[in-house]
């Protein structure tokens, strides 16, 4: 159990603590460290994706916290082993490698920041089984079964990898400690190290562009227009989960357009009465079309074919890809859709559910829709099918607002509507009894709602807890116990 546990704590954290003088030789402040992690994680146009994991806060809120590590459950005493020898209230970054001819999986890198080298390798010692060891200059390198560790005078990398040369690896670890050193430093990478919470993930679109054209049109052309970052942060907070995105986007995808300022207009279109779900949208179909025009003229299905992929892989397109494009392309998509939506449930009882949904279509979508719905019409409580809209509800209930039936939120979700792309969940009114599994549930009992934001520069989901003065991942942790003992004695 201990190796089994041991083989998960080396790979996704590691931690600190020898004597006083060799913690503060290999000390380092927060500002110097993320300065650190900036170079790890911008040294290669081979990395699709970087982050970091604040294993600290994770540890504190997840288990010295909560029920889950008084259980006995987890060996506490080993990972205070391993907060002897390492930093844990410095962040561990990692990136993700990948090769544009994808013929291995891709590469995971962590760095991280430990006390004492020799400490650190005696207890790694005690759980795993070193199958080599050699040095490379300052550097210790010692090779496990899928995984490698260079530890240097002060830092750590270690390297998660697919079965490659002894050599490509100590390469790989070199370059890594090597870039710790280099001068270039890339502002956007710093700014969301800066920025990270308990877990932040980003991901490099500018690279996996230049490595889809690499592996689809076979081109080494590099194209600075999605020269752009991806950024999600997760955070655990009292009576909240946080998942807050920011992206950081070249000025041309900026001048894209692609989504309207919010979709306050669509909140009239949900049905009346209180919804337990609701998902509003107001997409510029005009940019959207634009966009095509200029990056997919031939259409994804044509693009693809003449992309030169393994046939392979061409064989999965679906024909009707091709006609679906042929349609759109003789009157446009707007003659189809002007890109706005509004869709609620609704249940009373938490047994049965009711639906209502409205969709902004186009003159050559309404005929087709008329002669499809036409047989159903008496299934719903309400349909209304114009040139320019399909409304229905399924029930009288929760059907079209008027002066007398209007629609009813709570106070915390006056915020829904001013994002392009808006939505909530009201854990309480929505009928999740028969749809999760059994383990799950005493989790999402701790839910009270979800409420849903995106707009070009960034995002936000936001899950509040019924209790809301007690940490998020504490109460989640206090669970886990309950579930693993009862499904023991089920």
């Amino acid at each position: 159990m201990r190796i089994f546990i041991s083989c998960i704590l080396v790979v996704l954290f590691l931690s600190s603590c020898s004597n006083e003088e060799e913690t503060t030789k290999n000390n380092i402040s927060s500002a110097d460290w993320v300065q650190k992690g900036t170079k790890f994680c911008s040294n290669s146009n081979d990395v699709i994706a970087f982050g970091a994991i604040n294993l600290e806060q994770l540890l504190s809120k997840g288990i010295y916290k909560s029920e889950l590590g008084q259980s006995g459950l987890l060996p506490i005493s080993m990972i205070d082993d391993y907060k002897k020898v390492l930093f844990t209230e410095l962040p561990f970054y990692y990136t993700v490698y990948a090769k544009p001819e994808l013929t291995k999986l891709p590469r995971i890198t962590i760095l991280a920041r430990h006390k004492n080298r020799e400490r650190l390798i005696k207890t790694l010692k005690k759980d795993l089984s070193i199958n080599k060891r050699s040095t490379a200059g300052a550097l210790e390198i010692l090779f496990f079964d899928r995984f490698t560790i260079g530890i240097g005078p002060s830092d750590l990398v270690l390297m998660i990898h697919d079965r490659i040369s002894e050599k490509e690896i100590i390469d790989s670890i070199e370059k890594s400690f090597e870039a710790l050193e280099s001068k270039p430093e890339n502002e956007k990478t710093r700014e969301i190290l800066e920025e990270s919470k308990d877990l932040s993930l980003a991901v490099n679109i500018g690279n996996i562009q230049d490595m889809a054209m690499q592996t689809l049109l076979k081109t080494d052309t590099s194209s600075q227009v999605f020269d752009s970052k991806i950024a999600i942060h997760l955070s655990f907070k009292d009576g909240k989960i946080e998942l807050e995105n920011k992206n950081y986007l070249s000025d041309e995808i900026l001048a894209w357009g692609i989504l309207e300022e919010n979709s306050k207009v669509m909140l009239s279109k949900l049905g009346a009465g209180t919804p337990a779900a609701a998902f509003l949208a107001n997409i510029n179909v005009s940019a959207l079309e634009d966009l095509k025009e200029k990056y997919l003229e031939n259409g994804i299905a044509n693009t693809l074919q003449d992309s030169g992929l393994d046939q392979s892989l061409l064989d999965l397109i679906p024909n009707e890809l091709a006609v679906i494009e042929a349609l759109l392309a003789k009157d446009g998509v707007q003659s189809y859709t002007n890109g706005k939506m509004a869709l609620a449930a609704y249940s009373s009882d938490k047994i049965h559910t009711e639906y209502s949904a409205f969709l902004g279509i186009g003159a050559n979508l309404a005929p087709l829709l008329k002669t499809e719905l036409e047989p159903l019409t008496g299934l719903f409580g309400e349909v209304t099918l114009t040139d320019s809209s399909l409304a229905i509800y399924t029930s009288s209930n929760n059907g079209a607002q008027d002066q007398s039936s209007l629609l009813r939120l709570s106070p915390d979700l006056n915020e829904l509507g001013s994002a392009p792309l808006s939505g909530f969940i009201d854990f309480d009114l929505i009928p999740l009894e028969e749809s999760l599994i059994k383990e799950s549930k005493p989790i999402v009992a701790l839910f009270s709602k979800g409420i849903l934001n995106v707009n070009t520069t960034g995002s936000s989901i936001i899950v509040t807890m019924h209790d809301t003065k007690t940490n998020a991942l504490t109460q989640i942790c206090n669970t886990i116990p309950g579930i693993i003992i009862g499904s023991i004695f089920q």
